[in-house]
């Protein structure tokens, strides 16, 4: 019975050290239980029942759970990039593009016939997306995004508007009145955007939620259209004559700011890959500013948009972009 209770007196000697122990707890998440013996720029500790004293770098411990009890939270180290965990991400993405503010931008600038606004007059359109994330911590990521979308619209009405509010107004002094001009053919705007920004999200076990702020550069090409108008002549007896003629706008190809704010849902498959579904407003602008031609008979009339009174040709830019895709997390 005396050695029984010998054996039992050792045992619990030598296990209480291991059982009262500190404990270090990461900023990386980990947590360590130790011996602390001092604290400073670094923390000297030895791992019960060794007592080979180590040390770690005060900054990557958020705080110290001493075995009496007593918690330690370490504020004012400051924060070690090297527990950052760099989490790299792409998602590739397709959809619709829908144009606002009166059919792919407007102006100031009104008028009885066209009403408010000098208009791209763009269509539905579809945008096609590769985006890259770099995720940083708590939730934080540096995100590029690439975008082609393309926008038809109706170069009649373009055109038209071309053809009273600039052509006419330049030409004002000559015998030049255009009326029905008309496209010949279909066309697009083809537009591309890289922007560069930060999101921010919110994830539990099943699905993420973020909201993304980003800028850069929206570059618009419009294409060379063709077409014809007629051109009206008012004599003083209150008749007139028509002729019948050839109407181009040159393409045009132009660089402007633009600003990108959207929500986006991600859904796990795997560990790696998940399903992304995207809504965001793209703002920006464009200037419809390039040279004209109109041919009436063996005289050609040639020229480019100009900014007479209040007539630019500045549009406001809005378009909705609504895109899901695939993503795979590295």
């Amino acid at each position: 019975m005396k050695k029984l209770l010998l054996y039992f007196s050792l045992f619990i000697f030598n296990f209480s050290p291991c059982s009262a122990q500190d404990t270090l707890f990461l900023r990386n998440g980990n947590k360590l239980g130790v011996s602390v013996i001092s604290y400073g720029s670094e923390i000297v500790y030895t791992i019960p029942p060794n007592d080979k004293q180590l040390s770690i770098s005060s900054s990557k411990v958020s705080s110290i759970k001493y075995k009496d009890g007593f918690i330690y939270k370490n504020n004012n180290a400051s924060y070690d990039i090297s527990t950052i965990k760099f989490k790299p991400y792409m998602v590739v993405s397709a959809g619709g593009s829908v144009p606002i503010f009166t059919g792919y931008g407007g102006n100031s600038y009104s008028t009885d016939q066209f009403g408010y606004g000098y208009s791209g007059y763009a269509y539905n359109g579809s945008v096609f997306s590769a985006t890259a994330g770099l995720s940083i911590s708590k939730g934080w990521e540096l995100t590029g995004m690439f975008s082609y979308i393309r926008n038809g619209f109706n170069a009649t009405a373009v055109m038209q508007e071309t053809a009273v509010l600039f052509v006419d107004y330049y030409y004002s002094y000559t015998n030049l009145n255009l009326e029905n001009a008309n496209a010949i053919g279909s066309y697009n705007y083809v537009n591309y955007s890289g922007l560069l920004g930060f999101t921010k999200s919110w994830k539990n076990k099943y699905f993420t939620i973020g909201i993304s702020l980003m800028g850069g550069e929206f570059i618009s090409t419009m294409p060379a259209l063709y077409g014809t108008t007629t051109n009206v002549i008012y004599n003083s007896q209150g008749t007139y004559s028509s002729t019948n003629c050839s109407f181009t706008m040159s393409a045009e190809t132009q660089k402007n700011l633009v600003i990108e704010t959207g929500l986006h849902l991600d859904v796990n498959i795997t560990h790696h890959i998940f399903v992304r579904g995207l809504a965001e407003l793209l703002f920006s602008d464009i200037t419809h500013g390039g040279p004209y031609q109109v041919t009436v008979g063996n005289i050609t009339y040639a020229g480019e948009y100009s900014s007479i009174d209040s007539r630019n040709t500045n549009l406001f830019v809005g378009l909705f972009n609504a895109t899901a895709g695939l993503g795979y997390k590295f």
